[in-house]
């Protein structure tokens, strides 16, 4: 959980890990961001395609910036999760895909200078990545 004010932004973040070889033909891996508010209720989702060795990005808008700039300003804690997954296309002959691995971070923004005011990481969050067979 991470606490969001007035005027600020958060994104989620996934870089797509390479599997040293090109995606089964027939399929992709996708990714889901969701954030959450402190109840567990969904903010907002979105899931979109990654490419190996690629980011992809999710942001909830800014929340509303108080008219009078000295007045007390609203915290609202939130979480993010990314999911992600191989997905098979239609009509493909993949049956199965390889591991789509990928690092996720969550940034706290402001959108209107850019700058980031907080990074989160989670190292344990990855899922097991597959090691390759060496071939001789």
């Amino acid at each position: 959980m991470v606490g969001i004010i007035d005027g600020q932004s958060a994104r989620l973040n996934a870089l797509l890990l390479p599997t040293g070889g090109p995606l089964v033909a027939g399929g992709s891996c996708q990714v889901t961001f969701t954030f959450l508010n402190d109840q567990g209720t969904t903010i907002a989702s979105a899931t979109m395609p990654a490419t190996q060795n690629q980011a992809v990005h999710f942001d909830i808008p800014p929340l509303p910036a108080p008219a009078n700039p000295v007045a007390a300003t609203t915290r609202t804690e939130i979480r993010g999760t990314v999911q992600v997954a191989f997905t098979v296309t239609p009509g493909s002959t993949a049956s199965a895909g390889p591991a789509c691995a990928i690092v996720p971070t969550m940034e706290i923004f402001n959108p209107t200078n850019g700058q980031t005011e907080l990074v989160l990481e989670n190292p344990h969050a990855l899922p097991e990545v597959i090691p390759l067979a060496v071939m001789h």
